[in-house]
Order: structure tokens, then sequence, then C-alpha cells
């Protein structure tokens, strides 16, 4: 098993926080730009999340191959999830991490990835683990934590783990409060201008108008499982009057999608569930807010699961050609 994979299957699992755990927060960039959380024991006992573990091929040879090998199962070694990143990376060596709380037998996936020609790196007393054909790491601080991304990252957050300084507490405070009650989370901590590329905004589909989303100074929103599925999202704008544009660019989105209800099957269930989207204006602040029935939400995976499916099928099968490119 590639030390890829070992990334991979482990962010598998993450498709799905009360509060952010303390100790995954504690790692996160006193810079950084947006932090995402996921409650993975908290979603996996609602009816969407069993939904979702249903969806996973247990009789995977090469998940059985990689659980005998590590003795890590990504279906239930893993409890919470926070993802946190300083934004468009200054250096091309930084962009971020993910960090995970579970249950590692560090020593067995160690030797593992030694097996499969991963190299291992000392750094303030924890070894990071690097393949040979990728460029991000992995390490184990403790047998409860791991920390998945590029080396500077990874090598940030190990020093934040032993005691470095992180986020300031008015950010922690910002977090925590975005977080509480939620299933799933995310907070954006700088003006979503910082993340979009000079430009960009007029070319989209919303023309000038999309400039209106350049002018976020901060914004959250969160996922609460059950049935119904419940999502909430709050944007603090420049002013009162671009809260109000933000709600009616919205609006002209999900026109905009309701237009192609007759063409596309995925496009129409998504378009039914938003004409239960409540949108206002607050001062300056944008709000929304979504109640989805949880059957309803299985059937918009399971359409475009088929759609995928589809799409594969009229692309057809490819086939080596040359050296290592492929043809239909």
């Amino acid at each position: 098993m590639k030390i890829h994979r070992l990334v991979g299957l482990g962010l598998l699992a993450t498709g799905m926080a009360l509060a952010a755990e303390q100790n995954l927060l504690n790692l996160v960039m006193p810079d950084a730009k947006v932090v995402i959380g996921i409650n993975i024991d908290q979603a996996k006992a609602s009816p969407f999340g069993q939904y979702l573990l249903g969806q996973m091929p247990a009789d995977d040879p090469g998940l059985q191959k990689f659980l005998a090998v590590t003795g890590f199962d990504p279906r239930k070694n893993i409890s919470q999830v926070v993802i946190a990143s300083a934004g468009p990376a200054q250096n091309a060596n930084s962009d971020g991490f993910v960090a995970v709380k579970g249950t590692f037998d560090v020593t067995k996936i160690e030797a593992a990835a030694q097996e499969q020609g991963a190299s291992m790196t000392p750094f303030s007393g924890v070894e990071v683990i690097s393949g040979p054909h990728v460029d991000k790491v992995v390490a184990f601080p403790n047998d409860s934590t791991a920390i998945l991304g590029d080396r500077a990252s990874v090598q940030a957050a190990i020093s934040r783990f032993q005691g470095a300084a992180g986020l300031s507490a008015a950010n922690q405070t910002t977090v925590q409060t975005a977080s509480a009650g939620q299933d799933a989370w995310f907070v954006a901590l700088a003006p979503i201008s910082q993340f979009v590329p000079s430009g960009a905004a007029n070319g989209g589909p919303l023309g000038a108008s999309g400039n209106l989303f350049t002018k976020v100074q901060q914004a959250s929103g969160g996922v609460k499982f059950g049935d119904p599925v419940k999502v909430s999202a709050e944007a603090v704008t420049d002013s009162a009057q671009d809260a109000q544009a933000m709600v009616d660019a919205l609006r002209f989105l999900i026109g905009m999608l309701a237009m192609n209800k007759q063409n596309d099957p995925v496009a129409a269930m998504v378009s039914n569930l938003l004409d239960a989207l409540q949108l206002g204006a607050s001062a300056n602040t944008m709000t929304l807010s979504l109640s989805i029935p949880e059957s309803q939400l299985e059937s918009l995976v399971t359409a475009m699961q088929k759609q995928q499916q589809n799409q594969q099928h009229e692309r057809g099968p490819m086939r080596p050609h040359g050296h290592g490119e492929t043809v239909k």
C-alpha cells in the first residue's frame, strides 16, 4: 500500500463537529484564513452518515489489505477532523494540513509505510513519513493524532502540538462559536477577496455582480445531520447594501439553476431542494438556512452516482496507447 493511499483512505472517511476539538484546533496556524471541521462520530450516528457508510465497499481487496497491514480502519478509527489553510500560498511549499483525531497503531503504520518505500525523517522528535512519489507527508505526534499535508505545514503543526503559538484567542472564539452544535462546519477568517484571483469575479456567471462576493469580510457555516439535515451560513459584508445585494445575487443563481431542470435530473432535484432555502439580510450580514429531508438527500446522492456512471459509460473504456497515453 503506497503512502499516498494511506493519506487517501484516511480522508475517505471524512465526508462528514459539536464545537471544534480543542487539541486539533491548537494545531491551526496563527495566520489561518480558512478552518474546516468535521465530527465523524456525530455524523456516523446520523441517518445520512449510516447511509454514506453503507456506500463504502467493505469487501474491497485493497481496503482489506490496508486494514491488515496498518491496523487502521478509516471507517471506525477516525473521530474528528480539522482542516486549516493560510489561503493562497505565498510560499509554494506550504499550503495547509489536515489534522485527524482517532486511534492509530503508529508503529504498525510506520512499518507498513517503510515496506512500501516511504522514508522517515525525524522532526522535533516526531517521525515525518514521506512517500517516494508524492509531495505530501504524514506524521503522528501521538497515537491519537495524525497530521497530513505539505512538509512545511506538517512540521509547523508539530511545533504547535508541542506548545508553539497558534490561533489568537479571538479567532479561537470565532471558530468555537461557529462550530457549536454543528456536525460539519467552516470558518473563513479573512476577506473572500484574498481567495479570488484578480479579475476572476468579472468573468464568472454573475458578471460584474460577482464582485459582491469579494466584499465578504468573514463567513461561516455548518451542517447538522439528522432528519431533516440542516444547513446554515452567514457572511459579514462591507455594508447593509452589500448584504442585500448578495441575497439578490444568490436568488439569481438559484433561478439560473432552475432553468436547467428540464434537461438535467440532478439539477432538477437540487433546484427543488433550494425552493426551501431561506435567505435574509440584517444590517451588513447575509444569512441563509435550509432544511433537507434526509430521504431526499439520499435520493440526490443516488442520482448523482447514476449520472456519473452514465457519463463514464458514454465516454467508453480507456485503453493504453503509446508511451503511457490513453485513448478511447
